[in-house]
C-alpha cells in the first residue's frame, strides 16, 4: 500500500511541474496513473539488475521515489503540505458545487468495486474460486506471471513465458510485475490483482470523462 502511496506522490509532484490547467480529480488520477507508470518501470529494471523481485529491491526503489518526489517538489516550489491542503479544500468546493461529477465518480467507482469483487476469485463459504467467464479463461495466464515473477529466482530481460520452457514473453507483462510486487511486499494474491483493477479503471474512466469534457466543455457529453 504504502509503494502505490508512493508512486502517486511522485506522479503529484510531477503534475505540479506542468502548466496544463487540472480539475481536481483529475489530477488526482492523472498523477496515479503516471507516477505508478514511472515506479513500476524502474522497480522492474531493479528487480532485473539484481535477477529477482525481492523485498529490498521494494524498499530502496521506495526510498528512490521518495527523494525524487521531495526534488521535484522543491523544483514546483510546492510544498506536500501546502499540495495536500490545495487539494483537501478544492475537494470540499467541488463536493458542494459540482455534485453532477462527485455523483458519476462515486457511481464508477461503486460500480468496479462490485463487480470486481464478485468477479474476480470471489471465495464461496467453503473455499472454491468463482469468476467471470472473462476472468476465469485469462486469469490462469496472468495468476501464473505473477507467481513467477515472485518466486522466481532468475528474473532476467527478455522474459521467457513461465508456461512455455524457453519460449521468449511477447506479451505486456507490466501490470503482472506490477501485482508481483503488491504480492511480494504483503498482500493476498486477489487482493494484488483487485486493487490495481479497480484504482486503473478508476482512472480510466476519469480521464476519459475529462478529456471529453475539455474537448467539448459539456460535462453531460463526459
Amino acid at each position: 500500500i504504502f509503494f502505490i502511496i508512493i508512486s502517486f506522490l511522485l506522479g503529484l509532484s510531477i503534475s505540479f511541474l506542468l502548466s496544463y490547467r487540472f480539475h481536481c480529480i483529475e489530477r488526482v488520477l492523472f498523477s496515479f496513473v503516471v507516477g505508478n507508470a514511472i515506479t513500476i518501470w524502474a522497480t522492474f529494471l531493479l528487480a532485473c539488475l539484481k535477477g529477482s523481485l525481492s523485498i529490498d529491491i521494494i524498499l530502496i526503489s521506495i526510498t528512490i521515489y521518495i527523494f525524487l518526489s521531495v526534488m521535484l517538489f522543491r523544483v514546483s516550489k510546492e510544498s506536500v503540505k501546502a499540495v495536500f491542503t490545495d487539494l483537501k479544500n478544492k475537494s470540499v468546493i467541488i463536493w458542494h458545487e459540482d455534485k453532477l461529477t462527485i455523483s458519476f465518480f462515486m457511481f464508477i467507482l461503486l460500480y468496479l468495486t462490485i463487480m470486481n469483487l464478485y468477479g474476480v476469485f470471489r471465495i464461496d463459504e467453503v473455499g472454491n474460486l468463482y469468476a467471470f467467464h472473462t476472468v476465469w479463461a485469462d486469469y490462469p495466464f496472468h495468476t501464473s506471471v505473477i507467481t513467477a515473477f515472485v518466486y522466481r529466482a532468475d528474473l532476467s530481460f527478455p522474459l521467457n513465458y513461465p508456461q512455455f520452457l524457453q519460449i521468449e514473453m511477447h506479451y505486456p507483462f507490466l501490470m503482472d510485475f506490477y501485482s508481483a510486487v503488491l504480492m511480494k511486499g504483503g498482500l493476498d494474491l486477489r487482493c494484488s490483482l483487485i486493487i490495481p483493477n479497480i484504482l486503473f479503471q478508476l482512472s480510466f474512466f476519469g480521464l476519459f470523462f475529462f478529456l471529453a469534457y475539455k474537448l467539448t466543455g459539456l460535462k453531460k457529453v463526459g
